[in-house]
Protein backbone atom coordinates (compact mmCIF):
# COMPACT_ATOMS: atom_id res chain seq x y z
CA UNK A 1 0.00 0.00 0.00
CA UNK A 2 2.89 2.35 0.79
CA UNK A 3 4.29 1.83 -2.72
CA UNK A 4 0.97 2.87 -4.32
CA UNK A 5 0.76 6.03 -2.21
CA UNK A 6 4.39 6.77 -2.98
CA UNK A 7 3.79 6.46 -6.74
CA UNK A 8 0.66 8.62 -6.53
CA UNK A 9 2.55 11.25 -4.55
CA UNK A 10 5.47 11.31 -7.03
CA UNK A 11 3.06 11.55 -10.00
CA UNK A 12 1.13 14.40 -8.34
CA UNK A 13 4.37 16.27 -7.64
CA UNK A 14 5.49 15.90 -11.26
CA UNK A 15 2.14 17.13 -12.60
CA UNK A 16 2.14 20.09 -10.19
CA UNK A 17 5.71 21.12 -11.03
CA UNK A 18 5.11 20.80 -14.79
CA UNK A 19 2.00 22.95 -14.54
CA UNK A 20 3.73 25.52 -12.35
CA UNK A 21 6.83 25.88 -14.53
CA UNK A 22 5.04 25.79 -17.89
CA UNK A 23 3.31 29.07 -16.99
CA UNK A 24 6.58 30.73 -16.01
CA UNK A 25 7.59 33.05 -18.85
CA UNK A 26 11.32 32.79 -18.22
CA UNK A 27 11.44 29.00 -18.08
CA UNK A 28 8.78 28.46 -20.73
CA UNK A 29 10.40 30.76 -23.29
CA UNK A 30 14.16 30.81 -22.73
CA UNK A 31 14.90 31.89 -26.30
CA UNK A 32 13.14 35.24 -25.85
CA UNK A 33 14.87 36.89 -22.91
CA UNK A 34 15.37 39.92 -25.13
CA UNK A 35 12.78 41.12 -27.67
CA UNK A 36 13.30 43.74 -30.41
CA UNK A 37 10.79 46.52 -30.94
CA UNK A 38 10.72 49.86 -32.69
CA UNK A 39 8.65 51.99 -35.01
CA UNK A 40 7.54 49.84 -37.93
CA UNK A 41 8.86 46.53 -36.55
CA UNK A 42 6.20 43.84 -37.13
CA UNK A 43 6.85 40.08 -37.05
CA UNK A 44 10.64 40.51 -37.11
CA UNK A 45 10.45 42.77 -40.22
CA UNK A 46 10.91 46.51 -40.81
CA UNK A 47 11.64 48.87 -43.69
CA UNK A 48 13.88 51.92 -43.72
CA UNK A 49 14.51 54.43 -46.51
CA UNK A 50 17.94 55.53 -47.66
CA UNK A 51 19.04 58.84 -46.13
CA UNK A 52 17.09 58.14 -42.92
CA UNK A 53 17.65 56.03 -39.82
CA UNK A 54 15.65 53.54 -37.80
CA UNK A 55 15.81 53.40 -34.01
CA UNK A 56 15.52 49.85 -32.72
CA UNK A 57 14.99 49.08 -29.08
CA UNK A 58 14.55 45.94 -27.04
CA UNK A 59 12.98 44.68 -23.87
CA UNK A 60 15.12 42.67 -21.50
CA UNK A 61 13.00 40.10 -19.70
CA UNK A 62 15.45 39.05 -16.97
CA UNK A 63 17.36 40.98 -14.36
CA UNK A 64 21.12 40.92 -14.16
CA UNK A 65 21.74 42.06 -17.72
CA UNK A 66 24.40 44.68 -18.37
CA UNK A 67 22.69 45.70 -21.58
CA UNK A 68 22.72 44.44 -25.11
CA UNK A 69 24.97 44.48 -28.17
CA UNK A 70 23.58 45.14 -31.67
CA UNK A 71 25.16 43.67 -34.83
CA UNK A 72 24.46 43.77 -38.57
CA UNK A 73 24.90 40.64 -40.68
CA UNK A 74 25.85 42.77 -43.71
CA UNK A 75 27.26 46.27 -43.17
CA UNK A 76 27.26 46.89 -46.93
CA UNK A 77 23.44 47.14 -46.68
CA UNK A 78 22.93 48.64 -43.19
CA UNK A 79 25.07 49.45 -40.18
CA UNK A 80 23.82 49.43 -36.60
CA UNK A 81 25.32 51.21 -33.63
CA UNK A 82 26.38 48.41 -31.25
CA UNK A 83 25.08 50.17 -28.12
CA UNK A 84 22.20 52.44 -29.25
CA UNK A 85 20.47 50.25 -31.87
CA UNK A 86 20.29 53.02 -34.49
CA UNK A 87 20.22 51.48 -37.98
CA UNK A 88 21.83 53.51 -40.80
CA UNK A 89 21.13 52.32 -44.36
CA UNK A 90 24.09 52.01 -46.73
CA UNK A 91 22.52 50.48 -49.88
CA UNK A 92 19.15 49.00 -50.91
CA UNK A 93 18.72 45.37 -49.90
CA UNK A 94 17.75 43.14 -47.00
CA UNK A 95 19.82 42.55 -43.86
CA UNK A 96 19.39 40.85 -40.51
CA UNK A 97 20.07 42.93 -37.41
CA UNK A 98 20.71 40.91 -34.24
CA UNK A 99 20.65 42.00 -30.60
CA UNK A 100 22.54 39.90 -28.05
CA UNK A 101 22.19 39.97 -24.29
CA UNK A 102 25.25 40.99 -22.31
CA UNK A 103 25.39 39.33 -18.90
CA UNK A 104 28.16 38.70 -16.40
CA UNK A 105 27.52 34.96 -16.48
CA UNK A 106 27.25 34.24 -20.21
CA UNK A 107 28.05 37.11 -22.62
CA UNK A 108 25.86 37.05 -25.74
CA UNK A 109 23.82 34.19 -24.31
CA UNK A 110 20.46 35.11 -25.85
CA UNK A 111 19.42 37.04 -28.91
CA UNK A 112 16.58 38.32 -31.06
CA UNK A 113 16.65 39.54 -34.65
CA UNK A 114 14.82 41.67 -37.17
CA UNK A 115 15.09 41.71 -40.96
CA UNK A 116 15.51 45.24 -42.30
CA UNK A 117 14.64 46.04 -45.90
CA UNK A 118 16.46 49.13 -47.12
CA UNK A 119 14.65 50.94 -49.93
CA UNK A 120 15.51 53.97 -52.05
CA UNK A 121 14.05 57.26 -50.90
CA UNK A 122 10.46 57.67 -52.06
CA UNK A 123 9.76 60.48 -54.50
CA UNK A 124 6.25 61.19 -53.27
CA UNK A 125 3.50 62.62 -55.48
CA UNK A 126 4.60 65.10 -58.10
CA UNK A 127 2.04 67.62 -59.32
CA UNK A 128 3.11 68.43 -62.86
CA UNK A 129 0.23 70.90 -63.39
CA UNK A 130 -0.92 69.20 -66.62
CA UNK A 131 -4.62 68.98 -67.34
CA UNK A 132 -5.23 65.24 -67.63
CA UNK A 133 -8.81 65.69 -68.87
CA UNK A 134 -7.57 66.27 -72.45
CA UNK A 135 -5.08 63.38 -72.51
CA UNK A 136 -5.45 60.83 -75.32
Amino acid sequence: MKKIYSKILVTAALVASTTMFSSCELLGNMSNMVVISGTGVVNHEATVEMESTLQLSCTEKISGMNGVVWKSDDESIAKVDPRSGVVTPVAPGRVRIIVYTDTDIVPQSDFDFVFITVVGKSLGVIDDGLDQSEAD
